[in-house]
C-alpha cells in the first residue's frame, strides 16, 4: 500500500532515522529499499571483522552491483580481514566509484591482508581524505600506486613491530610524505 506521508517528505524523515530504522523501511518496497540503501552509504561505513565486511558485500550487491557508487566515507578497523575475505573485498572496492573519505585504523594490518588490497583501494578515482595509522610497507604500495585527487591526509604512527618486519633498504625515503604522495601533489591542501 502507499504511505500516507508524500515520498519525498517520507525520504527526508528516513535521512534523520538510525541505521536500524533505515533497515527495516529497505523492506518495506522497492523504492524504500533503493533510497535508503543511499542514505545508508551517505553515512560513514565502519568495517570491523570478516563478519561485517561479508555482511556489507552482501549488501552492495542487489541492482547489478551499483549500490557501491552511492558509498561516500570508509573505515576499516583495527582487526585484521581473513585472505578469502579481502580478496573478496579487493574484487569489488574498485566499484565505490565516489568514495571521497577513507580512514585505516591500522593500514598494514587490513592491507597485508590479501595481495590484491593495496592496488583495490589505489584503483579508487575520488578519494580526497584519507587518514591512515599505522601505515608502512602495504601502504607505500597502495599510496605509490594510487591517482587520487586527495586535499587532505593525516599520517599517524603506529606500532613498531610493522615496520622492522619491512626488510627493504629504501623504506625510510618510501615513507616520506613527499615520496608517497607525489601522485597528489598537485591537490593535496593539507597534510598532518
Amino acid at each position: 500500500s502507499r504511505p500516507e506521508l508524500p515520498y519525498d517528505v517520507l525520504l527526508v524523515i528516513a535521512s534523520f532515522c538510525c541505521h536500524s530504522t533505515l533497515l527495516s523501511l529497505m523492506h518495506t518496497c522497492r523504492g524504500l529499499n533503493r533510497d535508503c540503501s543511499r542514505i545508508l552509504l551517505q553515512r560513514t561505513v565502519k568495517l570491523r571483522d570478516d563478519r561485517q565486511v561479508l555482511s556489507f558485500i552482501f549488501f552492495m550487491r542487489p541492482h547489478g552491483r551499483r549500490r557501491w557508487r552511492h558509498l561516500k566515507s570508509l573505515t576499516m578497523c583495527d582487526r585484521r580481514l581473513s585472505p578469502t575475505v579481502a580478496e573478496a573485498l579487493a574484487y569489488d572496492l574498485p566499484r565505490a566509484s565516489h568514495l571521497d573519505t577513507l580512514k585505516f585504523e591500522s593500514a598494514e594490518r587490513t592491507l597485508r591482508a590479501h595481495r590484491n588490497l593495496p592496488s583495490a583501494f589505489a584503483s579508487l578515482k575520488g578519494v580526497k581524505y584519507v587518514d591512515i595509522e599505522c601505515g608502512y610497507q602495504h601502504t607505500c604500495r597502495m599510496l605509490e600506486a594510487m591517482h587520487w585527487p586527495l586535499e587532505r591526509a593525516v599520517l599517524r604512527g603506529g606500532k613498531a613491530r610493522h615496520a622492522m618486519e619491512w626488510r627493504d633498504m629504501d623504506r625510510f625515503d618510501r615513507l616520506h610524505p613527499a615520496a608517497l604522495f607525489k601522485n597528489s601533489r598537485l591537490t593535496l591542501k593539507h597534510l598532518e
